[in-house]
């Protein structure tokens, strides 16, 4: 089962690096059967195509546990480290579609867009305001930039050939 979200614009201008556009997306979402005590649907999100999925809700940052048929992804790794060590509450568990539409602040994160604010899931639109989403996507954006020494053991340094 698929649903419609739309992503902040999302890239680099500067002609040294060209970043990752998004425009529209959709997550993956799956449908289950409770049967005890009362039989009803659940429609649980699992992640995007190649990124996995955060929500925040009342400072807490939520996101699909690797229970939940996931890719472990490193950046995903990366932020539930960098969330704990900013003193941000970090919940892995299954994450139900309704919960987006009450969410504070949604974003998405892979290794090639790093953190994606999402702006709106079907007809209901988020806040512009996203402090944590902007906290963590700075915050990983100065680790993958070598800007800070705490997390340099993260970083694979490469020497480009002289032209």
């Amino acid at each position: 089962y698929n649903f419609d979200i739309n992503f902040l614009s999302y890239g680099s201008a500067s002609s040294s690096h060209r970043g990752s556009y998004f425009t529209a997306g959709t997550l993956k979402a799956r449908r289950v059967t409770l049967v005890k005590p009362v039989a009803y649907l659940r429609y649980l999100v699992s992640e995007a195509s190649a990124m996995n999925l955060f929500i925040v809700r009342n400072g807490q940052l939520i996101t699909p546990s690797i229970d939940q048929d996931i890719l472990e992804g490193i950046t995903r790794d990366s932020i539930l480290i960098l969330g704990r060590e900013l003193g941000i509450p970090t919940i892995e568990r299954p994450v139900d579609k309704s919960e987006l539409m009450i969410a504070d602040e949604i974003f998405l994160c892979g290794t090639t867009a790093q953190v994606v604010p999402v702006a709106s899931v079907e007809n209901y639109v988020l806040s512009a305001q996203r402090p944590i989403t902007q906290q963590l996507r700075q915050a990983l954006s100065a680790i993958a930039r070598g800007k800070n020494p705490k997390y340099d053991s993260w970083l694979t340094r490469v020497e480009l050939p002289k032209k």
